[in-house]
């Protein structure tokens, strides 16, 4: 979950501005590009999205309303919730001519890869950062539970997993994430696709160049969900609703007019466009600007941290919007004697407990930052929901190993996030297989997802997805960064967004 966090370690030279705002690039900054030639193309058969006056049926549970067209089930098994109006369809992309075979799924089957993330690069900074468990076993686990629940088979078919692991790297290469792709889509022939963390480039490859469904964590962004439509859908809300309501959540927590701001971001062409479309645009319809601005290039690291640091530092920045590099930046900011107020966001995964390890202290303490994820409830001592015990004691009970629960002052574990979240896309595939109904396809499959309504998550906040909005979560909070446990504290409840 906190790859992104971690990638910042790595990933950091800096280009030191000049003036008003001042943008000083020691490299090109990177240039946009379209999706990849020569990926796998998918011969996987679509069949028509259903006819806008299919007849449903609507029950209630404990995690919300399910809606479900005809020919899918009258109520929701635990675990999830879903709602929309009757008569919803799949987006018009998603709807090619109807085939009697579809692939990956058969009378009693349905094929779902699964690709794992491997963080071994980072095993040398040790549990902090690497530790993420075994994924491919908490994905059993839960497979394990439905069988034992009757949960599956469902609508008459059984789940057949497929598990490939793509390598995170401290050089951002995807290469392995389009092998994962090319192996799911050429050689297993799957029907729908799970990218756990750090799965963008996979996902640009499974949905937009592929054309099989595939559910995200997150780390989506506005551009990438619009190349990838209408087969993707992610958890989080896409990087570019974030950081549009980050700026308003910044300026009613007083951190923009009357300061001067520095941004620090990541040096890659879909970042860089980010910062100008959703922050620096959104700031000038509030009548505010950014004094400086630097982008970090993942071919220097470390000696840019400090170059931005002394540069900031020169400009009188007081608030600096902190998106990428977060231990190197704060560690050269503490050796120059500077102390900004920092504030961030879930862009790269900042508000990970992992985040606060890689900060000195007293610059990590004091942060500010706006999330649409579940981080830092636990910090004040509250125990976990009933929906994330059960997520839990599942895998303990499966695999024999125990998972640190929420303890006072004390932050969550890498292992402890990512069970939540194998779980929160488990949930998401079940909710859109069981509202599928027996005549399963691929747009049939789209348009159970659109219709879910307030899911409840463990990691992250409610997901609600609907025809044209495939990112989930619809909810922030603020979080303090606390230095006696090198972790975030919740300090408000999640609320509604600022802006759509």
């Amino acid at each position: 979950m906190v790859i992104g966090a971690v990638l910042g370690v790595f990933i950091a030279a800096v280009f030191i501005p000049i003036r008003q705002p001042e943008k000083v690039t020691v490299g090109q900054v990177a240039q946009a590009t379209g999706a990849a030639a020569g990926a796998p193309r998918a011969d996987q058969a679509d069949a028509s999205a259903a006819a806008a006056d299919d007849t449903a049926t609507t029950a209630t549970s404990s995690v919300g309303t399910v809606t479900a067209a005809s020919g899918g089930p009258s109520a929701p098994t635990s675990g999830g919730a879903a709602a929309a109006p009757s008569g919803a369809s799949a987006t018009a992309a998603a709807q090619p001519s109807s085939t009697a075979a579809v692939r990956g799924v058969t009378d009693n089957s349905i094929k779902i890869g699964i690709s794992v993330f491997d963080v071994s690069a980072f095993k040398y900074l040790g549990p902090n950062v690497a530790d993420v468990g075994n994924i491919q076993q908490q994905w059993e686990a839960i497979f394990d539970d439905w069988h034992r629940r009757a949960v599956l088979p469902i609508n008459g078919r059984d789940i057949t997993p497929v598990f490939h692991t793509h390598q995170v790297s401290a050089t951002g290469d995807t290469t392995s994430q389009r092998s994962t792709c090319s192996a799911f889509v050429n050689d297993d022939k799957v029907f729908a696709v799970i990218g756990t963390s750090d799965y963008a480039t996979g996902a640009d490859c499974v949905a937009g160049e592929s054309h099989f469904p595939i559910i995200v964590d997150g780390g989506i962004t506005e551009a990438g969900m619009s190349r990838n439509s209408p087969y993707l859908f992610s958890l989080m809300m896409t990087y570019s609703r974030l950081l549009r309501n980050f700026v308003h959540w910044a300026d009613a927590n007083h951190f923009l007019s009357g300061h001067k701001i520095g941004l620090y971001a990541m040096n890659d062409a879909e970042t860089t466009s980010e910062m100008d479309k959703s922050v620096k645009q959104e700031m000038a319809k509030m009548g505010d600007k950014l004094t400086a601005e630097a982008y970090t290039d993942n071919n220097q690291a470390g000696s840019q941290d400090a170059l931005a640091v002394q540069r900031f530092q020169a400009l009188g920045v007081d608030v600096v919007m902190l998106f990428a590099s977060a231990g190197g930046f704060t560690n050269q900011a503490k050796s120059q004697g500077y102390h900004p107020q920092y504030i961030t966001t879930d862009f790269n995964l900042l508000t990970a407990d992992s985040t606060g390890s890689l900060a000195p202290a007293d610059q990590f303490d004091g942060m500010r930052a706006m999330t649409g994820r579940r981080d830092g409830e636990g910090v004040d001592g509250t125990k976990e929901d009933a929906q994330q015990e059960a997520c839990l004691s599942n895998y303990e009970r499966y695999s024999g190993h125990q998972i640190p629960r929420h303890k006072a002052n004390t932050a969550d574990t890498l292992e402890y996030r990512m069970t939540l979240t194998t779980c929160d896309e488990a949930n998401a595939l079940l909710q859109g297989l069981k509202l599928a109904g027996r005549d399963l396809t691929p747009a049939s499959f789209i348009k159970a997802l659109e219709s879910i309504t307030g899911l409840q998550q463990n990691a992250y906040a409610p997901a609600t997805f609907k025809a044209g909005k495939h990112d989930g979560a619809d909810q922030q909070r603020t979080l303090l960064a606390k230095s006696s446990c090198s972790c975030w504290a919740a300090v408000t409840p999640l609320s509604p967004l600022y802006v759509p």
